[in-house]
């Protein structure tokens, strides 16, 4: 008696420091992480919500709903963007559900109930002969029991379920062996567990360790940090997104049924050995469900936003209840959009593969060019059930039209560096679907960019669209500087101004050039000037006379902006001295 009063309050004090200690560091620090929200207020207090409005998904009816425990045992919860892996659904405790809430700022209550389940403490005390140790459970307390009957509409169940506690990982293989189960009874069941009156043959434990055998109810001994550890999730973190020391992956529960047969379930819960410490059991929002009934989704590949045409694609999710057998989804199409005009023709139905849950049908549109407004395709899935009657869900994704991604950018531009010029070029663009990226073979990501380099060099631009549309443009910036005369050049072969150069000539690539006498006669021409004039007649080759001597030089640039310069329409005009001696 001294020894389980001490263990009573180590465990409670441990569970009040613990919680206490966790609330200070989250008024401390502000992580921005959601944390789970559960709720028993009005509708989510009796079990004809929780059941039909929240667990039940397709294929099942339900009826005779009860529930055994304290109100504070059962709810709602909601752990969006928490570590669960589970975002919504009925949760049941050993204590007041509220304790899984960090930032609950109430009265945590003690469950009142003297519900007992001895099937649970059965349940219990099969677990240490199964991984070969020797603690027992010496009685259940504070238990919750959800109960109802259902009618599937196909030869199977199944639901999806999570069972967390706060005996982790301190009383592992003791005799606090918290305990569940999912006892379930009907046509075709025979089971050593009890069953209601009706449902003469017993029942069967559907919580079991996945591919145990014998089949291994799970418990804080059966799933830990050592034995199957592949299936317990550690939550003793500062930050906790709720306040359970430990809990499992999502398991899915399995039954083999008749079809449209009367059937029963009991969902069990209970504290071992004490009412101390609390666990868990989380049922999925949606998951009570058989398996001819498919859910159906829909959702833009690679965006969250339309879809558009010729651009991104849009898919249609069908998950089925089980992975048992190859199942055959049927459907139709329907929606202002045409299939093989607006999106690329579609088979009627496809085959979801024995062992997986979820296929996929990825619809791409057409970009046809046409102006419209935005369409829809509506796909339904038609399914029977076993008493004969169809069914259908739908969902529906739109399909807007698409403006290709365009850019144009100037060709050229000209600047002279020893004038502290630069050159801004600017991309103008179209179209295209956001987020658009913009790269600039100078490793800049800007819309427009200013350079200033030493030698001409052409600026490539590639821009990227959300559509994996890619155009690309350049311009090339030309370092050319004015053309400054030279008054005089002497052509007398001594290695010292032979040529007529004209001051910055060599930096436009192809100058054409005439030279004319003072009586108009031309002299000289070149369409390709290299610096080579030695004062010679172009045609006879002789050397001209000295004198005064007039040019015409067209640099072919449209830079012509200079101040000083002698320019007309079509080129620069200036004169040049030959001096021989």
């Amino acid at each position: 008696m001294i020894y389980t009063t001490l263990v009573y309050y180590y465990k409670y004090f441990f569970l009040k420091v613990k919680f206490l200690f966790v609330i200070l560091l989250f008024c401390l620090f502000n992580n921005n992480i959601s944390q789970i929200i559960v709720n028993n207020n009005t509708p989510f207090n009796n079990a004809i919500s929780l059941v039909d409005s929240i667990l039940l998904g397709g294929g099942v009816v339900s009826s005779n709903h009860t529930f055994q425990g304290d109100a504070i045992q059962v709810g709602y919860f909601n752990a969006v963007n928490t570590n669960l892996n589970m975002d919504s659904g009925i949760v049941m405790s050993t204590g007041d559900i509220y304790s899984l809430d960090p930032n609950f700022n109430g009265v945590i209550n003690i469950p009142v109930n003297n519900v007992s389940d001895p099937d649970l403490l059965t349940v219990a005390n099969s677990v240490p002969g199964l991984i070969g140790q020797t603690f027992s459970v010496s009685g259940i307390f504070d238990a919750a029991l959800l109960e109802f009957d259902f009618i599937p509409n196909s030869d199977s169940l199944v639901f999806n379920y999570i069972f967390g506690s706060n005996e982790y990982l301190t009383w592992v293989n003791s005799e606090y062996n918290d305990v569940f189960g999912f006892f379930i009874s009907g046509p075709g069941i025979s089971g050593p567990y009890s069953s209601p009156p009706g449902f003469p043959n017993g029942s069967i434990n559907i919580a079991t360790v996945p591919n145990s055998n014998p089949p291994l109810p799970i418990t804080i001994s059966s799933i830990n940090n050592v034995l199957n550890s592949n299936y317990y999730i550690n939550n003793t973190n500062v930050f906790q997104t709720l306040l359970c020391n430990g809990f499992t992956q999502k398991f899915q529960a399995f039954a083999s049924l008749q079809c449209g047969q009367t059937y029963h379930i009991r969902l069990a819960l209970a504290d071992g050995s004490d009412a101390n410490l609390d666990s868990w059991v989380f049922l999925e929002a949606g998951s009570f469900s058989s398996n001819n009934t498919i859910g159906l989704s829909s959702g833009i590949a690679n965006s969250d936003t339309l879809l558009y045409e010729g651009c991104n694609s849009a898919y249609f999710n069908f998950e089925r209840t089980d992975t048992v057998g190859d199942f055959t989804v049927h459907f139709d199409f329907n929606g202002t959009a045409t299939m093989g005009l607006d999106y690329d023709s579609i088979v009627d139905s496809l085959v979801i593969p024995s062992g997986q849950l979820v296929d996929t049908l990825f619809i791409n549109p057409i970009l046809d060019s046409i102006s419209e407004n935005t369409e829809t395709v509506i796909l339904s899935v038609v399914y029977q059930d076993c008493s004969g009657q169809l069914d259908t869900s739908s969902a529906t994704i739109y399909i807007s039209d698409y403006t290709p991604l365009q850019i144009t950018v100037v060709d050229s531009i000209n600047i002279c560096d020893q004038i502290g010029e630069v050159a801004l070029i600017n991309s103008n663009l179209y179209g295209g679907l956001e987020p658009i990226s913009i790269n600039w073979s100078n490793g800049s990501n800007s819309d427009s960019i200013i350079v200033s380099p030493q030698n001409t060099e052409l600026y490539y631009v590639s821009v990227y669209d959300n559509c994996d549309q890619e155009v690309h443009d350049s311009c090339m910036v030309w370092v050319q500087c004015p053309i400054e005369n030279i008054n005089i050049f002497t052509p007398n072969n001594d290695g010292i101004n032979d040529f007529f150069i004209p001051i910055n000539l060599d930096q436009y690539p192809n100058p054409s050039i005439m030279i004319y006498n003072r009586w108009g006669q031309l002299v000289y021409e070149n369409e390709n000037y290299q610096n080579n004039w030695d004062g010679s007649h172009y045609m006879s080759g002789e050397q001209l006379n000295e004198g005064l001597y007039y040019y015409f030089i067209n640099p072919e640039s449209e830079k012509f902006d200079y101040k000083d310069i002698n320019i007309n329409n079509s080129g620069i005009i200036g004169q040049v001295q030959i001096i021989r001696d």
